[in-house]
């Protein structure tokens, strides 16, 4: 009987998958990282995603839950529960704000400027939660991305 269940198991994922029940992930590129209103006590920053949607149907997101690091620190991290559909086949810009106390802007910056190298290396992680044919999934993201050159 097992086995019964796991070929049929099998069978209907095979077909879900070449039927396109089943969606292909989501490209998301880091695209920027710029900076916001600065206080005394915290820094705005706005992540810019490109989201390319590479099905023929359309994707809905419920949410995204994202991180930011660099030079080993966590710049920001957040959830956007504003649901987000995307499109077949088309690239979408995506704002996801990022917040810093300023004690962790200053140490990220002190921390920066001692480096030796000309670029910043930023890393997206992300987990988005679509709404999909087959029910709700959780999609892992990870991209890395050099933000700018270091002023001379």
């Amino acid at each position: 009987m097992k086995r019964i269940v796991t070929g049929f198991i099998i069978l209907l994922m095979t077909a879900c998958t070449s039927v396109g029940l089943v969606p292909q992930k989501p490209q998301v590129e880091l695209k920027n990282v710029s900076l916001g209103k600065i206080s005394l006590t915290e820094v705005e920053l706005h992540a810019t995603l490109d989201v390319l949607n590479p099905n023929d149907y359309a994707l809905n997101l419920s949410a995204i839950d994202y991180q930011v690091d660099a030079l080993g620190m966590t710049l920001g991290k957040g959830s956007s529960l504003e649901a987000i559909r995307l499109a077949p086949g088309v690239k979408q810009s995506v704002k996801l704000p990022l917040t810093l106390t300023t004690a962790s802007a200053i140490k990220f910056g002190q921390a920066y400027y001692s480096q030796a190298q000309k670029q910043l290396p930023v890393t997206l992680l992300a987990t988005v939660k679509v709404n999909s044919p087959v029910g709700p999934l959780s999609l892992d993201f990870k991209d890395v991305k050099d933000i700018k050159e270091k002023a001379p």
